[in-house]
């Protein structure tokens, strides 16, 4: 990670929980808990319990870190601090709960300690933002319009050789030469702006059309592998009992059968509604590479990869300032971006899609 993105997600989430006020509603819960086990016939302590976890709950449901882009929530999980935001942090807390229902001290002890790390994580990402702006360095973020595209790459995907590491570079860019050419009618390069983390994110700017088109079709794609997510997780165990390769071909062969079939749907969807190519031969070019690279991205999100696309949106800006065109393309990468979720895998690929450039 890079210090301006860190600096970012630390102010964002100081700032978010100043006005959720999650840490405040956290200990109101703990405080209530208290009560319960001190003063156990008091029936005024359950219903604040029932007060104070509704406000807690609508809180953390409403947090930004249901929404973070794939590569942004990985700071979190690299920090070890993804548990104590949004919704998982709602889910541990109902858990708790609901497994501690008649023995609230329990439920007290289990809850101070993810207190104690919530209300230490916030105050280290205030000190982080006010040293931080003591030493002049900005946030990372998007001006008005503009859009980028970054890619997290596994480690292990490129076995830490930098060969690996340059081969896939180039494999990115026909991937994303093809995307260009398809949805903006001819290829635009893709300006390199951060190279940064612990696992390898590579940050591009580009234009919108070409943002929305990554944007809507690798949330397709991710959509539909997840429904392959518990084959994936069948195969590993069959494996681990030790079933041979041979043995489980079946399981990835449904998968790629399965997958093939969704992203010839795609195909046909996309031709229909966004091919700007006049000439048939070259049309059918495109269509074929289209159709490589999603292939590609399809086995990259099965090896670990994820894709993230980030745009300003200005919420404030006067509609009529904002043309039809581009309006529907930003609508499209927020709709998209839904998809576009941190996917944490374990287990061996199960897919393995023609990737030769004749297919």
């Amino acid at each position: 990670m890079n210090v301006e993105t860190i600096n970012k997600l630390a102010k964002d989430l100081v700032e978010e929980n100043s006005r959720l006020k999650i840490v405040g509603h956290l200990q109101n819960i703990i405080t209530a808990l208290n009560s319960i086990v001190t003063q156990p016939n008091q029936p005024q302590h359950q219903a604040n319990l029932t007060t104070y976890l509704n406000n807690f709950y609508q809180a953390v449901s409403n947090s930004n870190v249901n929404e973070l882009s794939p590569a942004w929530y990985q700071i979190l999980v690299e920090l070890n601090i993804y548990d104590i935001f949004g919704n998982i942090l709602k889910e541990r807390v109902e858990n708790i709960l609901n497994t501690n229902s008649i023995t609230p001290a329990n439920a007290k002890q289990e809850l101070d300690l993810i207190f104690n790390k919530l209300n230490i994580t916030i105050k280290g990402f205030e000190n982080t933002v006010q040293g931080l702006k003591s030493l002049n360095i900005g946030y990372n973020e998007l001006e008005q319009g503009e859009c980028e595209i970054g890619i997290l790459i596994p480690r292990s995907f490129i076995d830490n050789n930098l060969e690996n590491f340059g081969k896939e570079i180039k494999e990115l860019t026909f991937i994303f030469n093809n995307f260009s050419e398809f949805f903006h009618g001819k290829k635009i390069p893709l300006e390199l702006k951060a190279l940064s983390t612990t696992d390898p994110l590579i940050t591009f700017a580009t234009i919108t059309t070409i943002a929305a088109g990554i944007a809507k079709t690798t949330g397709f794609i991710i959509d539909n592998y997840k429904k392959l997510l518990e084959i994936k997780k069948l195969k590993n165990e069959l494996k681990n009992q030790g079933l041979s390769e041979t043995e489980l071909k079946g399981i990835d062969d449904h998968s790629n059968d399965y997958m093939a079939k969704k992203i010839d749907e795609l195909i046909e969807a996309l031709d229909k509604e966004y091919n700007i190519i006049s000439d048939n031969g070259r049309k059918k070019e495109v269509l074929n590479g289209l159709r490589i690279s999603l292939n590609k991205i399809a086995n990259r999100i099965d090896s670990g990869f994820n894709f993230e696309v980030r745009v300003f949106i200005n919420n404030e800006q006067n509609e009529n300032e904002i043309d039809n065109e581009n309006q529907k393309l930003l609508d499209e990468i927020k709709v998209a971006t839904h998809s576009l979720q941190f996917l944490k895998l374990e287990g061996d690929p199960i897919l393995s899609l023609p990737e030769d450039k004749n297919v």
